[in-house]
C-alpha cells in the first residue's frame, strides 16, 4: 500500500468513526456536516502542527497547498 492510499484509507476511517460517534442533530437526526468538517480537519491541522517543530510556517503552507489541490480534484470530477 503506498503512503497515498495510507492516508486516504485512514482519513475515510476517521470520518466514518467521527459520524458514527457524534452528538446527532435534532431536526436531521444526523451529524452537522458543515461543524463535522471544521472539526475534523482543525483537529488534523492541531496535530500536524504541533508536531512540526520548526517547520510550523512550512507545515501551514503545505496544508493550504493540500486543501487546494483536494479541492481542484474534487472540482474536476464533479465537472465530467
Amino acid at each position: 500500500m503506498n503512503n497515498e492510499k495510507l492516508a486516504f484509507d485512514i482519513a475515510i476511517k476517521s470520518m466514518e468513526d467521527y459520524a458514527k460517534q457524534c452528538k446527532k442533530e435534532k431536526n436531521h437526526k444526523m451529524m452537522n456536516p458543515i461543524e463535522g468538517t471544521y472539526l475534523l480537519v482543525s483537529s488534523l491541522a492541531l496535530g500536524l502542527l504541533y508536531k512540526s517543530d520548526d517547520f510550523l510556517d512550512d507545515c501551514k503552507e503545505l496544508m493550504h497547498e493540500a486543501i487546494d489541490d483536494a479541492f481542484k480534484i474534487v472540482k474536476d470530477n464533479n465537472h465530467e
